[in-house]
């Protein structure tokens, strides 16, 4: 995992990266076009996910869970999910997301009664409900203290009553649990934030249809969340005034950490898409990337990338120590939180921009890329991983992560072998990269001109007659 350079050391980490990132090419990639609006495919490539332990990464062992709680860590897991589909990398952040809160809060009660559901071989998903239809996404401005929360939270004797309405949360009204933000008192400001958790068939919760949107439809459910005199103990409040304003101040600072990865993701998929594409396209007697305006486009996006990541990384290792840099919902981390954010979305957009440069009309077409280990382009060689299923050729997360998968090719079969000392990097393209730029620039492509100059025109002649000149010439009958 070279990409990660030495944010990530610990071996560990660094195995259950490789089975990640193998699983993401073998697995999610062949299914990639289907993901979008299929939650079949999606249930399936995310079962897989679940059997590797990504469900419950973020939770204690005393519950059943892996207890991955640093951050560099999350973000590299994040970005090599993101790298197959965001969508199904928002779907598993959501999940240690919307249960933050209570963790936070050394709450006892809701930690037993939500935690080991998610640390279970089946599928499940959570919701942190924010936004609202008057401020949208305004409720996580500090600047506001909380006063434009409309959502509010009465107690009732021992129990809260929730009225209100969210807009666009992710998992909304299929989420096992919601964690609403709400306020018991709009001019109490900070003292009147309250996280407030809901479970899923709570009577007077109830939902709008969900949102048509452009992508993640399948992957990322959005919908509109109505409380109607919602109620539930007045323990399954996180923690209490003043307290719930800082946990989610936290939550802010890390849902804008994780997007970094979230978005890089994507810009990765696109730089390793156009590598093979362009080294497969022709014109000029020579491979498309073999030119050095090309191969300097894929250099900028490369160099893009890697600023982008490190940026994220660095931020990630000041949220690990927190005794040199404080909370991350304190301004300072939460504040590069969001410049971190900023950065690898602006890069991501200017990533796929070029690739569709290069790409010209096959970059918009919808596609699925599909691996290929004998030459022909195949389906996954492992077949459909199905939560639950026995014959799942995936580890679980209990398999020693210090194993690679052998096998496979055209028979579709495989199995994993121990190998301790592997060093190899699946995905990393640095090395394809590094022979792309080299080429480009060098002119080392011009071979095969020279070789076959019934092919192409050589350097520096003139298309029409042929005849060499000097370096910023014109025509010779001009």
């Amino acid at each position: 995992m070279q990409r990660y350079g030495s944010f990530i050391e610990s071996e560990e980490d660094l195995a259950l990266l490789r089975l990640i990132r193998e699983y993401v090419d073998h697995e999610i990639m062949p299914v990639r076009g289907r993901l979008d609006h299929d939650p079949q495919a999606f249930e399936e490539v995310y079962g897989g996910l679940v059997a590797l332990g990504l469900q419950k990464r973020g939770f204690s062992t005393s519950y059943g869970g892996l207890a991955i709680r640093s951050a560099t860590t999350v973000c590299a897991i994040t970005e090599e999910v993101s790298r197959g589909d965001s969508g199904v990398s928002l779907h598993a952040l959501i999940v240690p997301w919307c249960m933050a809160a209570a963790m936070g809060a050394r709450n006892q009660v809701l930690m037993d009664e939500f935690i080991p559901m998610f640390c279970e071989d089946e599928i499940r998903s959570g919701c942190l409900a924010i936004t609202e239809p008057a401020g949208g996404a305004n409720v996580e401005d500090a600047g506001e203290h909380g006063m434009t929360i409309r959502t509010t939270a009465t107690l009732d004797g021992d129990e809260w009553v929730i009225n209100g309405e969210k807009m666009w949360p992710s998992g909304a009204g299929i989420a096992d649990v919601y964690c609403v933000v709400c306020t018991t008192d709009p001019k109490a400001g900070e003292d009147g934030v309250a996280l407030i958790y809901v479970p899923k068939g709570a009577e007077g919760l109830s939902f709008g249809e969900p949102e048509k949107k452009m992508g993640m439809r399948a992957t990322d459910v959005n919908a509109a969340i109505y409380f109607d005199n919602v109620r539930v103990p007045k323990e399954y409040r996180a923690g209490g005034p003043g307290v719930d304003w800082k946990l989610f101040r936290s939550n802010v600072a890390w849902g804008r950490l994780t997007s970094a990865p979230m978005s890089l993701g994507n810009a990765q998929a696109a730089l390793e898409t156009v590598i093979d594409y362009t080294a497969n396209r022709f014109y000029g007697g020579k491979s498309v990337r073999n030119h050095s305006l090309q191969a300097a486009m894929i250099a900028e996006m490369a160099i893009a990338i890697e600023a982008a990541r490190a940026h994220y990384m660095s931020v990630a290792m000041m949220f690990n120590d927190r005794g040199r840099f404080g909370s991350p919902g304190d301004d300072f981390l939460l504040a590069r939180a969001s410049a971190a954010k900023v950065h690898a979305c602006e890069v991501t957009e200017m990533v796929c921009n070029r690739a569709m440069e290069l790409m010209a009309h096959t970059g918009t077409r919808p596609t699925t890329r599909s691996r290929s280990t004998c030459g022909t382009a195949r389906s996954s060689p492992f077949g459909s991983v199905a939560p639950n299923s026995p014959s799942s050729t995936w580890p679980t997360a209990t398999t020693p992560t210090t194993a690679r998968w052998v096998g496979g090719c055209s028979s579709g079969r495989g199995r994993l072998a121990p190998d301790p000392q592997r060093q190899s990097d699946v995905g990393d393209t640095r090395e394809e990269l590094s022979s792309v730029v080299r080429e480009g620039a060098s002119g080392e492509g011009d071979q095969e001109e020279e070789a076959n100059p019934s092919k192409a025109v050589r350097r520096g002649q003139h298309r029409c007659c042929g005849k060499q000149q000097p370096h910023g010439a014109g025509h010779p009958a001009q």
